[in-house]
């Protein structure tokens, strides 16, 4: 069975068993916009320990609120009783929730969007939130107050950004006014939501459309400061994300994002600093800072390509980010409506000479010059560096060149046996 086979018989098994059950939230709203779902979310009025009882597979990973994943095969379903929330104190979750009937369900939601019920054996559509006119009219509302809301869970702030991006949807003024007003509980939510947030923005569909809206609601700045003094910028960065949509992978996005103060030459030390604050505040993984680190170090050897030797140009498109470099530079290039001259001749070059030319393997180690009687220090390594650039240059091609150039160049270390040569 594919996964919508798979959900639709846990709603019939706790339909025959004599619950109410539907497919809900996102399910539903991709259903009615012809998208495919990324998952099944089914609601019901059955509890934890009716579920448990039904279905032999399960988890509970929300007891207290009434959600179970019901397993099926490889793939999880998550199961909620139908529940309206207590109060909220940490802006995230109430705490306590009253098990309910499903238009008390329907209306604790965050957006009308996401309110939706569907009947899957029918396929009849159950709104009490007025889902299917702000769908048919592209308008993402919160269910009841806005402020409302987005006091019981901030991260919803954002959210309401990127679903407005993700749909191509515009925000209704009530529903603006209200996150505009209360962006700064932003600040609230932990680094790690704010990530995972801020990740889905910038991989959905329009991710300029996303950026502009979090600069616009100030929600930007509250997540990240650093950015404030690049608003003349912006313009750079949302042109940017336009040209690379759909981004491959988030570091290239967060790339793009972070551009003004990564890659213009003025920062200097003062972009390193406001990198490792971007990072840590965000809680990026080591893999993410180091490359974001390396666009830094890296991006303005563009400047020097027409006067780089053959060597300083191989060693620069060994860089492990110079694919992402690269493409930055192009839509930098493209959005100042610049010319391409440098990206066409770095993509040919690369292209000529392949990976194998670019980062060869080696024609000599250490072990050699030790054998020919050099000891390990500094001169030790200005060898090594020598021999590697004649090697790029393609001055030698073979061991036998090395050693013969070392010798020349270098003369021969003491103790030499040139019989291990």
């Amino acid at each position: 069975m594919c996964q919508l086979e798979k959900a639709i018989s846990i709603v019939k098994e706790l339909k025959k068993r004599g619950h109410k059950a539907y497919f809900c939230g996102g399910c539903v709203r991709d259903y009615l916009l012809k998208r495919k779902p990324k998952d099944y979310d089914i609601v019901t009025d059955a509890h934890i320990e009716d579920i448990k009882r039904i279905f032999t597979h399960t988890i509970a990973i929300g007891a207290k609120f009434g959600i179970m994943k019901v397993l099926s095969g490889k793939e999880s379903f998550e199961v909620a009783t139908f529940r309206k929330d207590g109060e909220y104190q940490d802006g995230r979750r109430p705490v306590s929730v009253a098990f309910c009937d499903e238009k008390e369900d329907a209306m604790r939601r965050d957006f009308t969007v996401n309110g939706l019920f569907l009947e899957p054996d029918s396929y009849t559509i159950i709104d009490y939130v007025g889902g299917q006119k702000d769908i048919e009219n592209k308008l993402i509302r919160t269910i009841g107050n806005p402020h409302s809301r987005f006091s019981e869970d901030h991260l919803r702030l954002m959210r309401a950004v990127r679903f407005a991006a993700q749909l191509s949807f515009e925000i209704v003024e009530e529903t603006w006014e209200a996150l505009v007003s209360m962006s700064k509980l932003i600040q609230t939510v932990s680094p790690e939501r704010i990530r995972d947030e801020l990740t889905n923005m910038l991989l959905c569909s329009h991710p300029d459309k996303a950026i502009l809206n979090l600069k616009e609601s100030k929600l930007l700045y509250s997540i990240l400061p650093e950015m404030e003094g690049y608003q003349d910028n912006f313009s750079l960065t949302t042109e940017m994300l336009a040209l690379a949509s759909p981004l491959p992978g988030l570091d290239l996005g967060l790339g793009i994002l972070l551009f003004p103060f990564l890659c213009f030459p003025a920062q200097g030390r003062c972009g390193e600093k406001k990198l490792v604050s971007v990072t840590k505040r965000l809680c990026l993984s080591r893999k993410t800072s180091d490359y974001l680190a390396s666009i830094l170090k890296n991006y303005h050897s563009f400047q020097q390509v027409p006067d780089m030797s053959k060597a300083s140009l191989k060693r620069f498109f060994a860089i492990p980010e110079f694919p992402d470099l690269l493409e930055l530079h192009r839509l930098e290039q493209t959005a100042c409506k610049k010319n391409l001259d440098i990206f066409f001749y770095c993509q040919s070059k690369f292209k000529e000479w392949g990976m194998e030319n670019v980062k060869p393997v080696p024609l000599v180690h250490g072990e050699d010059l030790m054998n020919l009687g050099f000891m390990p220090g500094p001169l030790f390594k200005k060898i090594l560096y020598f021999i590697e650039e004649q090697q790029l240059e393609g001055s030698i091609s073979t061991r036998k060149d090395a050693i013969n150039l070392i010798k020349s160049h270098f003369g021969e270390g003491e103790n030499i046996e040139t019989k291990k040569i």
